[in-house]
């Protein structure tokens, strides 16, 4: 992520500005954020998972997309892009643009080494806001490793770790589970 411009920026000249910018940035605390490029395995798992999810999702009222939809947080008044967000049932539109939703269910973001602390604690303090998201998953694209975070009846969240290719990652939101190697189809682990 790159740094941050020097000025507070009100969420509605960051709209006005997002909608007809090239390239995408989050508005966190007034501050505007660029994005950053994305590796050859970050771009492959984040396919993975909006392909197999929409997949489990036939003739279900639930839709997964990428990183090209923003997501607001009313909570804190952030806006993030997560690389797959899933929601279900009508999408809470911020307006009538429609590229702006307001409850998703589960969020996914594939670390990058230059994203990994501010995706585990900033990104995350910010989505545990959203009153609708059940579950957060981060997914590491160097190793086999992936993280969920779901929410607990008493708002408290849970981790569970996976780092085997015979486990399958269970999304009790999502009444699903994907298997570890369709999450890294196609991913080459180091050594």
């Amino acid at each position: 992520m790159a740094m941050p411009s020097r000025t507070w920026t009100s969420p509605a000249d960051y709209l006005a500005a997002e909608r007809l910018a090239d390239q995408k940035h989050e508005l966190i605390n007034g501050e505007v954020y660029a994005m950053s490029g994305v590796s050859r395995w970050h771009a492959l798992i984040v396919a993975n998972f909006v392909r197999r999810l929409g997949n489990r999702f036939e003739g279900r009222n639930c839709n997964v997309v990428s990183s090209d939809l923003r997501v607001r947080i009313p909570a804190t008044d952030a806006y993030l892009y997560p690389d797959v967000v899933v929601y279900c049932g009508e999408g809470q539109w911020l307006d009538e643009a429609f590229d702006t939703l307001e409850n998703p269910i589960v969020v996914v973001e594939v670390l990058s080494p230059s994203t990994d602390r501010y995706d585990r604690v900033d990104k995350f303090r910010h989505y545990r806001k959203i009153e609708s998201l059940q579950a957060y998953i981060i997914v590491a694209q160097d190793s086999l490793a992936v993280e969920h975070h779901a929410r607990q009846e008493n708002g408290e969240w849970l981790m569970t770790e996976y780092d085997q290719p015979s486990q399958s990652l269970v999304i009790p939101s999502l009444g699903l589970e994907l298997p570890l190697t369709e999450i890294y189809d196609h991913i080459e682990m180091p050594g």
